[in-house]
């Protein structure tokens, strides 16, 4: 079964930011992620599925160029498993176009995202996320790799959209 996401303008303030409530509905489970923008970033906030941890992944900083680079908490304690844990992101590509579902979107911004995790000896990447997004849409497009051990993938792209204002 195909994700549906909605947005219908509900929000809520968490840690002084205004976030902005997705309800994410996929087989017969619903859940609700919050978005997040100001001050130049974007990210999602969301609960880990089975853990019940709150990760926020700032997925992009648009006043940053492609090949520059951020870090920031994943966490509100900065704490995910136990271990120190961060988000180190980069602009990968800026202004190009992508086909999705035979949409052809405009002024996309690919970045980047490593999950770390520092278990003593510094941190070190666990994760890849890529983000693409378009301007006007929003995400189109996440790709996920786990890497090692777990080798574990993923793939979200959008299939249609609807934007209403």
């Amino acid at each position: 079964m195909d994700e549906v996401m909605e947005m219908n303008g509900s929000h809520t303030v968490i840690n002084g930011k205004t976030y902005y409530a997705v309800t994410d509905k996929a087989d017969s489970s619903t859940y609700t992620s919050y978005f997040y923008h100001g001050d130049g970033s974007y990210s999602i906030r969301s609960a880990v599925l089975g853990g019940g941890k709150v990760v926020e992944y700032l997925y992009l900083k648009d006043n940053v160029v492609a090949g520059q680079t951020w870090t920031a908490p994943i966490t509100d304690d900065g704490k995910l498993a136990g271990f120190p844990a961060q988000i180190a992101g980069k602009i990968v590509k800026q202004d190009t176009s992508l086909v999705i579902s035979s949409i052809t979107f405009q002024h996309v911004v690919h970045t980047q995202l490593q999950l770390q995790y520092d278990t003593g000896t510094g941190f070190e990447t666990s994760q890849l996320i890529d983000f693409y997004i378009a301007k006007g849409a929003g995400i189109i497009k996440i790709d996920t790799d786990a890497g090692q051990p777990t080798n574990i993938t993923s793939h979200q792209e959008i299939i249609s959209c609807k934007i209403e204002k």
